[in-house]
């Protein structure tokens, strides 16, 4: 989800739903007067980004941010989007917020590498419908380019997800029962 400076519903909003040059099949795109996220803009991405693709129930990791802790939005998380919702302690996140520990910074720092070839390549922006369209395009493709691994390295370095022996397939290798309750130990 991008969101950019503008008003809901002015002339930013609408060019943004009208032109056909935004990719909304692989992004999505909203206004907010700061470009900032408010209780509209989470309520937007809780239902129209995150609860698409949830399939079942999920744990969100959100940081300290004023508005992630608003009890409609984890509500409408929970209701919504069968999410239990986990808060990173203020001061913390740079060590348990696995987008900060692992993507953020490789993300950021392929948008300014896009941005830098672009200013070289063909100068300034001629106008900001010109650099919206260009930020659109450039926040999709540094996405693409941050990998699997990337991620799921930075839920391990968050000590999210649980290690142990795992399957040929990679799923965790559980012990079974040998009767009620009882596991084999072996």
């Amino acid at each position: 989800m991008i969101v950019f400076a503008g008003t809901p519903g002015a002339v930013v909003h609408e060019e943004l739903r009208e032109d056909k040059r935004y990719d909304w099949e692989r992004g999505y795109y909203t206004v907010q007067a700061k470009a900032y996220c408010d209780r509209k803009v989470m309520g937007e991405w809780i239902e129209n980004v995150w609860a698409l693709d949830i399939q079942g129930p999920t744990v969100l990791v959100l940081d300290s941010l004023k508005t992630h802790k608003m009890e409609r939005i984890r509500t409408r998380l929970v209701v919504n989007a069968h999410t239990s919702v986990v808060y990173v302690p203020p001061g913390v996140t740079g060590l348990a917020q696995p987008m900060h520990i692992a993507v953020m910074k490789a993300f950021k720092d392929r948008l300014r590498d896009i941005y830098v070839k672009f200013v070289i390549e063909n100068g300034t922006f001629t106008d900001a419908a010109q650099k919206r369209r260009h930020v659109a395009e450039s926040v999709l493709k540094a996405w693409d380019e941050i990998d699997e691994d990337t991620i799921r390295n930075g839920f391990l370095k968050a000590g999210l997800v649980a290690t142990g022996p795992r399957d040929a397939e990679g799923v965790f290798a559980t012990p079974t029962p040998t009767s009620e309750g009882v596991i084999d130990a072996s």
